[in-house]
This record gives C-alpha cells, structure tokens and sequence, in this order.
C-alpha cells in the first residue's frame, strides 16, 4: 500500500501507507521504477524488502514515512545523490510470510529494531535532511558521517546525548 509522488524528472519518491498507489487522480496496483540500474515494483503490499529502492542513483529525495516493510540493510549502496530522506515511523521486518487464501490469510514476521541499523544512514554522506520522527532511537552517533546535514528531525525518539550534533 504505497502513495507515489514523483517529481519531473524522476528524483522524487514519496512512498506512504495509502490503499494505492496514485499518480494524480489515476489509482494503481503497482509501482515501476525503471533506472539504468535497477527496476523495483511493488503490488500493493508492506512485507517486501525495499532495499532496491536505494539503487536508484536518480532518486534525490525520498520519503518513507509511515511504511511498514523489510529492508536489508547490506543492500543498501553508497550514495552521494540522495539529499533528503524522511523515515518518520517506519516500521522494519524481516523473514515475512504471507499464508492462507479464500480471502483469510496469515502475516508472519519478525521485527526488526531500526535503532540497531541505524549506522546504514552513514552510506549517505550527501544528506541536506534528514527525518527520523517516531522510531525510538536512543542515539546519533552516525551523524559525524552525514556533514552536509542542515536539517535533522529526532521528535519522539528516546535520544537523551546530544554530544554528536554539537559539530
């Protein structure tokens, strides 16, 4: 269940829980996004890993609020492109399974603590903004590894030591 807005020229990717996918009032199944060097689709479901979305070099901005999903973090490349990056939320799994049929069916996962991955940020050493609202995070150590960063949104997360902003 994704929301796609895309700003000309293909550097924007908003992806949110929404029941589909919208290019302007037109509703959709599924998501393409076709690069040089990667194609990433998606049929209308949280419990897929999204990490192919960083393999997209074109992609300056983009937005995850909100989505619950996989994301294996040593997929996820070096990128000096991406500027900003809003994960406001986002509620990570691994190992996801979906059972059943005849409209009844079963989600097993199991949950992944972002807090414990958070050292991934550093593979983005470009970012302006960054958001990170709601995801109990108790530290920002990777910080020192972003010096492009203007703007950073920790709302609602447990971090108590601010040491690592004071640079």
């Amino acid at each position: 269940m994704w929301l796609l807005n895309k700003k000309v020229g293909g550097s924007v990717l908003k992806l949110g829980t929404e029941p589909f996918l919208r290019r302007g009032n037109k509703q959709e199944k599924e998501l393409n996004i076709t690069d040089d060097s990667a194609k990433i689709s998606w049929v209308n479901t949280t419990y897929e890993d999204i990490s192919n979305i960083f393999l997209v070099p074109s992609i300056q901005e983009l937005y995850l609020n909100g989505v619950e999903c996989e994301l294996d973090f040593d997929k996820v490349q070096l990128s000096e492109n991406l500027k900003v990056l809003e994960l406001d939320g986002i509620k990570l799994n691994k190992n996801g399974k979906v059972s059943g049929g005849n409209g009844i069916y079963s989600i097993d996962y199991d949950k992944v603590v972002f807090d414990e991955h958070k050292d991934f940020l550093m593979k983005f050493p470009g970012l302006n903004k960054l958001s990170l609202a709601d995801n109990t995070l108790t530290g920002v150590d990777f910080i020192a590894s972003i010096p492009a960063l203007e703007e950073l949104n920790i709302s609602g997360n447990y971090v108590t030591d601010l040491k690592p902003l004071q640079n």
